[in-house]
């Protein structure tokens, strides 16, 4: 996010966890005990125009990237000339708008430019940080009404800090198709509205691109992987493949669903039909043992149908 922001939204983050840590002691802890992993940078023109090497390495390091497009009516600079990198290299991008809208009608034009400037991606994000006003659940929900009438059906994502998005009616929130999260912490957020993307550092070390970027990980029950994996993915044919790396995602076929590991402890069980990313997985006998971004996931070969 734009930089003047990212100060603002850090320290809110650091004095609710300050709050929360003086009330509730030390249970508040990170849930899985572990570091998160970035499955995707978000990308401005402050990070610069990257090079042929960086994207290539980028498609490495993360699942999906997320490109600045525009700052109100502004356009970003660098978005047309990393795009294309985007293309070249088949890296998955969604995009976001920063947004500046005050009214409904400023609403729909700005998710309309975003959506000009920007038909090829996967997704459209409204970040919306300016503060809130009378009218910003109307003008908000405007948003994502002028996108959904333009885009064709791809996913609406709305972006905010958990004091902001705390701020909205829960049937604004309900408009949008996904919710990310901003709270740099360690620990995993745990609001009353569901979200799908975690924004957890301003600062994750990225090798890439040899700077420190927003680093966005995936919830325990996350749904950011319906924005990203389409029926065009491969589906493997497990008798063929003892393990492979890089994957997709995992789709849960099995109807009493399967079960979720950290460090051997199961967190919860995954449903019929939910789709789960995963880095890499192997075959022992009839098991299948996938990594995720958080969690692993073992289950019966029957039970899981895995593409690249």
């Amino acid at each position: 996010m734009d930089k003047n922001n990212k100060i603002l939204v850090c320290i809110s983050t650091l004095f609710l966890c300050m709050f929360l840590f003086v009330f509730f002691g030390e249970t508040n802890v990170n849930a899985s005990g572990q570091s998160y992993s970035p499955v995707a940078y978000d990308i401005s023109q402050y990070q610069g125009y990257l090079t042929d090497s960086q994207a290539k390495n980028l498609k490495k390091e993360v699942k999906f990237v997320i490109l600045r497009v525009q700052d109100g009516s502004y356009k970003d600079i660098k978005f047309e000339h990393n795009v294309k990198l985007m293309n070249r290299y088949n890296i998955k991008y969604g995009v976001y708008g920063y947004s500046e809208y005050t009214n409904p009608y400023q609403a729909r034009q700005e998710a309309r430019r975003l959506y000009n400037s920007a038909k090829g991606a996967l997704f459209y994000a409204n970040d919306y940080e300016i503060g809130f006003k009378n009218n910003t659940d109307a003008s908000t929900a405007a948003w994502a009404s002028e996108m959904r009438a333009v885009n064709g059906g791809k996913p609406i994502v709305l972006y905010g800090s958990k004091s902001t998005l705390d701020l909205f009616n829960k049937n604004t929130l309900k408009v949008y198709n996904n919710i990310w999260l901003a709270s740099y912490s360690k620990y995993m957020p745990n609001p009353s509205y569901k979200y799908d993307l975690w924004q957890y550092t301003n600062a994750y070390p990225s090798v890439s691109l040899s700077q420190k970027l927003d680093g966005n990980t995936i919830p325990y029950g996350g749904r950011i992987n319906d924005l990203l994996y389409r029926k065009n993915n491969k589906k493997l044919n497990l008798k063929l493949y003892y393990h492979i790396k890089n994957m997709s995602y995992m789709k849960v076929i099995n109807k009493k669903g399967v079960d979720l590991y950290i460090n051997g402890k199961v967190i919860r069980r995954a449903k019929y039909g939910e789709i789960l990313p995963i880095k890499s997985f192997k075959i022992k006998h009839d098991r299948v043992m996938a990594k995720g971004n958080l969690a692993t996931y073992t289950a019966n070969k029957k039970s899981v149908a895995i593409y690249k």
